[in-house]
């Protein structure tokens, strides 16, 4: 019986730090108007976390939390433990977005929707998955934090990294690209939302 009960209580605890999903309503309206912002940098590679970490561009960012996905096997995950789709625009209206089926598996973001208020290019073009390398420790806190459905702002900058393994990441530099290498890798500085 005892077995079974420590059972329940894991399978719970694992819901609650990896399933449960706390979701925010802020209401209709395009919440994050504004496109991404970027500047080209040239600054040195430096090592972060056994890294080596290349700035490509200053970024900055304010969007709506599509979904959001923490890693903790695969070969990144100890640089980027989280993935969020973000959306601007259009795809930061909940009145659009709700006719969205969000997804994220294996470092993509996948989405499917039936509505005629935004088109599927707009929709690729105002939104996109972004890797989340928290650069200090506050940012992680906030990290762990964030909900599907808020508006966050990110301040940091897309890089290249290079892992311990020799393998080389490098971020997307547009917001018009699809599939594979079409993310963007943040190196965070900064992450807030209007509650902090």
């Amino acid at each position: 019986m005892h077995k079974y009960i420590l059972i329940g209580i894991a399978l719970i605890t694992c819901w609650y730090f990896f399933g449960h999903t706390e979701k925010v309503i802020l209401g209709a309206g395009a919440l994050a108007p504004k496109a991404p912002q970027q500047i080209p940098v040239n600054i040195p590679a430096f090592t972060f976390k056994n890294h080596q970490i290349t700035p490509l561009a200053e970024f900055e960012i304010k969007a709506k939390v599509l979904s959001r996905k923490n890693y903790t096997l695969d070969a990144i995950a100890d640089l980027v433990p989280t993935d969020l789709a973000l959306g601007w625009g259009n795809m930061s209206d909940e009145r659009i977005v709700n006719d969205f089926n969000i997804s994220q598996s294996n470092r993509w973001y996948y989405f499917r929707t039936h509505t005629d208020l935004i088109s599927v290019h707009e929709a690729h073009n105002s939104s996109a998955n972004m890797h989340i390398i928290p650069g200090n420790d506050l940012v992680e806190i906030r990290l762990k934090r964030v909900k599907m459905g808020e508006i966050i702002n990110i301040k940091g900058y897309l890089v290249k990294f290079t892992a311990p393994d020799g393998r080389t990441y490098i971020s997307s530099l547009s917001r018009e690209d699809t599939g594979a290498g079409a993310c963007e890798i943040i190196l965070v500085a900064d992450l807030w939302t209007d509650y902090y």
